[in-house]
């Protein structure tokens, strides 16, 4: 499994900026910048590439039933009209 740092932070009059590591081997190495960051006063959390496989599946199936539901929608005015 492979982990990494999410910073984000904000600059006046502009839309938070979101960052994203390199990803490290182990968590212990991700905390440790995490901390770092933290220190700083960045807002950070860590994320693990398991996370986010899940995420993208999630989305994808999201899409894939809004394609479905539209064909559907398509078929059932044919019929009725």
């Amino acid at each position: 499994m492979m982990f990494r740092v999410i910073t984000q932070h904000e600059e006046a009059g502009k839309p938070p900026v979101i960052e994203k590591s390199p990803w490290h081997t182990s968590k212990e190495i991700a905390e440790y910048w995490a901390d770092m960051l933290r220190k700083m006063g960045y807002l950070v959390h860590v994320e693990s590439d398991k996370e986010e496989d899940t995420n993208v599946k999630v989305k994808a199936k999201d899409t894939s039933n809004d394609d479905l539901a539209a064909a559907l929608a398509q078929m059932a005015q044919k019929i009725y009209i």
